[in-house]
């Protein structure tokens, strides 16, 4: 009862708030290209960085530029980051673990902004952008976008009740503002019915665990390790889902550390995962892309307690993708800057 109380409260404040912007109470910032928004109405991890980084790939394949304009969600330095042409100088510390990711996967600026509008009149500047990718941006209504893509996986329908009776940001039907709805594969019937007023806008994606490397950039192949037995570590917004998708490859997973979504790594969190690696005889320590923007620090450490990191590369696999860029180039055409 509690929580349901709790919910209805959070719900008279979303809904609040995107009245006062629905009617133009509240002002909205445009900018001077065309603005993509990626987006999710849940809490947890979804996908949407690694679906911002697809969709800056495929756009930079088609000769079109990119840049991301992200919050840096639990950085240190909070002062607004451009991240153009000095790349090396910048830490994940001061642009956020996703954000560095992304910085070593791509050639595009990044944008850094705690409120994320504030940024616009630095990107108006930029040379080199021809569109703009808000990762996160659903809920960023101050800012003005031309596209809302939003990320749907299976947790979010298992219990699709707001916040903190369930792990909704905003309701579901909320979902009209989104040009696309990318639902995961997997979802089971009885939740698809949740969305079926949107069901033109469904487009299927999936996540997939692409490679394996070692600490030395070298490619792992799994099947070495199939008879080995492994301990995870992970601090993302869904961690089971992580040892799920290893599950097959590696059946011997022994142990799993898992962390809150962005956490920080001190000396004494490896301490105590190197202890129980080594009283357990496991060598294989296997983590995220995102945790090892933070755990490569202490590789030497590592090393010398005979433990091999192994960092998994998960990418998104997303069905008729082909509609979505059909929409950006229509945008492209028609766009005219705001005067």
């Amino acid at each position: 009862m509690f929580l349901y109380l709790l919910s209805k409260f959070f719900s008279f404040i979303v809904e609040t708030r995107n009245f006062l912007f629905d009617t133009k109470i509240f002002s909205i910032v445009l900018a001077n290209s065309p603005v993509i928004s990626i987006g999710n109405v849940s809490f947890g991890g979804t996908g949407k960085t690694p679906f911002t980084i697809l969709l800056a790939r495929l756009l930079l394949e088609r000769n079109i530029k990119p840049a991301i304009l992200s919050r840096g969600y639990k950085r240190i330095d909070k002062k607004i980051q451009i991240v153009e042409k000095n790349k090396n100088a910048f830490s994940w510390e001061q642009i956020g673990d996703e954000m560095y990711l992304t910085l070593q996967k791509l050639d595009v600026t990044l944008v850094i902004s705690q409120k994320k509008y504030k940024a616009i009149p630095y990107i108006n500047k930029l040379e080199n952008c021809d569109i703009i990718l808000v990762d996160d941006g659903f809920q960023h209504r101050k800012l003005h976008r031309d596209l809302d893509i939003v990320l749907i996986d299976k947790e979010t329908l298992n219990k699709p009740y707001l916040f903190p009776k369930g792990i909704l940001r905003e309701p579901l039907k909320n979902l009209e503002r989104a040009d696309f709805i990318l639902l995961e594969d997997g979802v089971d019937e009885q939740n698809k019915q949740h969305l079926a007023q949107f069901s033109e806008r469904i487009l299927k994606y999936r996540k997939v665990i692409k490679d394996f490397y070692n600490s030395n950039n070298e490619k792992v192949n799994p099947q070495e390790l199939a008879n080995e037995k492994i301990a995870l570590v992970s601090a993302i917004g869904r961690n089971e889902n992580f040892r799920q998708s290893l599950e097959k490859l590696f059946p011997e997973i022994v142990i799993h550390f898992k962390f809150r979504d962005h956490h920080y790594y001190s000396t004494s969190d490896v301490e105590k995962i190197i202890e129980q690696i080594k009283s357990l005889n496991i060598h294989y320590l296997v983590t995220t892309e995102k945790d090892y923007v933070k755990l490569k620090t202490f590789q030497k450490k590592f090393i010398e307690n005979g433990i091999e990191l192994v960092v998994a590369v998960l990418e998104l696999e997303v069905e008729k993708i082909e509609l979505i860029f059909d929409a950006v180039e229509k945008i492209l055409k028609n766009y005219a800057k705001p005067k």
